[in-house]
């Protein structure tokens, strides 16, 4: 392990300065950003026109489930080297396959669950989709095939202990139990192209357009907390950065009307 606490993530200069940020204060900090959330102009929004009452709920869980699957990155093995820079990083490429797995799994066993809820995986697995969702996808499973048991269930272990500090009380056992049930084998390429089967069939196949402006603005809003966050570690303001931030001045903040 590089770290006693789960990354989100990692990077190593030549001359040996270090930058890292914890899953914990990650999913922290995204979850401070919606502190207002249920006074913005998205929440009125989908209030309005999808008629969904707890918004904030949906974003909520999917900050706290979107980096879920870093947790079985976390070993030197993980680590690549930048060309240009000479300094090393900690590659988590296809952690959202395995995340959105998770978050799955977990929200099914919730109570009261409905379908509008499997918007946070869609979120969860389309946060880095620019990057090639299928790509990605088998380079988590090639991740998943190189890690022992004991490892795996270690990963677990520490994963649980971040993700419980999160849910709410009565979901807590249900986070136990969906994290006692997983095992490599069941993290599969069949596994996770269902995810995107069951995605494809309610957004095209049946053409529910509620359930997709649903799905796109939980992802929106996940993509502003997980950029904005990442800023905090000193990430360069690139032009999309700007876009986000604005999108969430605009959006994502108490209004005062």
């Amino acid at each position: 392990m590089i770290s006693d606490d789960i990354l989100s993530y990692y990077k190593c200069t030549s001359d040996g300065q270090e930058v890292k940020e914890s899953l914990r204060d990650h999913i922290r900090n995204g979850i401070d950003l919606i502190e207002d959330l249920d006074s913005s102009r998205i929440s009125k929004f989908v209030a309005s026109k999808l008629r969904v009452a707890d918004f904030k709920g949906l974003v909520r869980q999917a900050i706290i489930f979107h980096d879920a699957g870093k947790a079985f990155y976390q070993t030197k093995d993980n680590m690549k080297e930048e060309k240009e820079s000479g300094g090393k990083y900690l590659s988590f490429i296809g952690h959202e396959s395995i995340s959105a797995y998770i978050a799955e799994h977990f929200i099914k066993e919730r109570k009261g669950y409905v379908p509008d809820h499997y918007s946070i995986v869609v979120a969860i697995l389309f946060h880095h989709h620019a990057m090639g969702v299928e790509r990605r996808r088998k380079e988590a499973l090639s991740r998943l095939r190189k890690t022992g048991q004991a490892e795996f269930e270690a990963a677990k272990r520490r994963l649980r202990e971040v993700l419980v500090q999160f849910v709410e009380d009565e979901d807590k056992e249900v986070l136990k139990k969906c994290l006692d049930k997983l095992s490599i084998g069941d993290i599969n390429n069949w596994a996770l192209q269902s995810i995107e089967n069951e995605i494809y069939e309610r957004m095209i196949l049946r053409h529910d357009p509620r359930f997709r402006k649903l799905s796109f603005t939980v992802l929106n809003c996940l993509l502003s907390c997980d950029y904005i966050s990442a800023g905090a570690r000193g990430i360069s303001r690139s032009g999309f950065s700007q876009a986000i931030s604005s999108f969430y001045r605009l959006w994502m903040m108490k209004t005062q009307t």
